[in-house]
């Protein structure tokens, strides 16, 4: 017996049509078709989903109309002599069957994200994102995760495992999540890239951090000039905080500021009365937050 050519290694995809050559053929002889070392019966008709045809080059091929899970495996051709021994033998493919598998999602404690859905997480407060594919064969194992411009992918965890009611494979990408407030609004996406696929597939999020309050005060005129008494003099307090909150001064054994605007002290004409301890405070569904306190010290206008 003799064995002829090489093995050739392909990946189809489920449902596509499949032609196999076999280049063997002497006068007087017949061809037999085996799948993982087991005769296939075909036959001549093109309307069974197994058929064989002879091309007008007189070569023979087995065609698969509809590629199952079922057509997997090694496919050899051989040449059978009169008396039924075996001339010739030639393993013409390795046949994979791949299934595209569903669009990815993206799991917070057990709930599924829309695509562009926004996620809110609290700043400083580490939380597992899942990147979930399904019904993929062979199973997706190339999955990416940015935030923004940052490449988070070698943080991820990858887990794959089969599903055994069709013989398919589920991937999770486990990417746990610590941001800062300057991750708010940026957007967090998972690509995966599958065989079967021209291009990849993503699915996003928008990420809202949750953060408290920091505080920002500036002076009118600018800190490290003199206050002098009966000058115009303008405090003012920013917040930045998520969800938003409103600045408010306060004075140290004082009653309530009047002011102009939230945040705004405007003094017209200051006096020495003014002088004293400020905090800038808000209150924030995380609590209640104060700033570092500023002595405001009025001088006293020089005599002429």
């Amino acid at each position: 017996m003799w064995c002829a050519g090489s093995r050739i290694e392909k990946t189809v995809r489920v449902g596509s049509q499949l032609s196999i050559p076999c280049e063997l053929g002497s006068p007087g002889g017949s061809l037999r078709w085996l799948q993982n070392g087991r005769p296939v019966v075909l036959d001549a008709r093109a309307s069974t989903r197994r058929h064989w045809n002879v091309s007008r080059e007189g070569v023979a091929a087995l065609t698969i109309g509809h590629v199952t899970r079922a057509d997997e495996g090694v496919w050899e051709c051989q040449e059978i002599r009169p008396d039924g021994s075996v001339r010739k033998v030639a393993e013409v493919l390795q046949l994979s069957v791949a299934m595209p598998p569903e669009d990815p999602y993206l799991e917070v404690e057990g709930r599924r994200l829309v695509h562009q859905a926004t996620l809110t997480v609290t700043e400083h407060q580490p939380i597992s994102v899942r990147c979930i594919v399904r019904g993929a064969v062979p199973p997706a194992r190339a999955v990416g995760w940015a935030l923004g411009s940052a490449n988070l992918t070698a943080r991820a965890e990858l887990f794959v495992e089969v599903d055994p009611s069709d013989d398919t494979f589920t991937t999770r990408s486990v990417l746990v999540l610590n941001v800062s407030r300057e991750e708010h609004r940026r957007e967090l996406i998972c690509r995966v890239s599958h065989v079967t696929w021209l291009s990849s597939s993503a699915v996003s999020a928008s990420v809202n951090v949750l953060y408290v309050p920091s505080f920002s005060i500036t002076r009118e005129p600018g800190f490290g000039h003199p206050v002098l008494e009966g000058a115009p003099l303008v405090l003012r307090c920013e917040v930045d905080s998520n969800p938003p909150s409103p600045p408010r001064w306060v004075r140290q054994e004082a009653p309530a500021l009047p002011e102009a605007s939230p945040g705004v002290l405007n003094f017209t004409a200051v006096r020495r009365e003014h002088a004293g301890w400020y905090r800038c405070a808000t209150d924030h569904t995380f609590g209640h937050f104060t700033s570092y306190a500023y002595f405001l010290n009025v001088r006293c206008m020089s005599p002429l």
